[in-house]
């Protein structure tokens, strides 16, 4: 008996039934996207992208494991005092191992997804 192929254009809808569940204060707190710049966390986390993308242009091979403190800001951050981590695999991959460490994340991540999906 063989297996039947999945069929690809098939949409799995089943996040529906879970936000019935989510309390209002879940969906308030989606509708501030439209005004990130009003929330002091999504600015401080763009001005962190900001300033692991001006630490990697500055040194290629980025600023080490040690970069969100108050010197790195004050050098290469739009807002200096705001200082905060990232939140993001690339971006902080970006700033601490530069566009050398970004690239073989990349190249990391794609081939294991390639050997994901040929495992299957």
């Amino acid at each position: 008996m063989t297996e039947e192929p999945r069929d690809s254009r098939r949409h799995d809808y089943s996040w529906i039934r879970y936000t019935i569940f989510l309390p209002e204060q879940w969906f308030a707190r989606m509708d501030t996207i439209n005004e990130y710049q009003s929330d002091a966390s999504a600015m401080g986390r763009i001005n962190a992208w900001w300033m692991a993308w001006n630490l990697a242009k500055d040194q290629f091979f980025g600023g080490g494991f040690d970069i969100y403190n108050l010197a790195n800001f004050s050098r290469y951050a739009p807002v200096p005092n705001d200082v905060h981590v990232a939140h993001s695999i690339y971006f902080q991959i970006l700033g601490e191992h530069g566009f050398v460490g970004l690239f073989l994340f990349s190249c990391s991540c794609g081939w294991s997804g390639a050997k994901l999906e040929n495992s299957r």
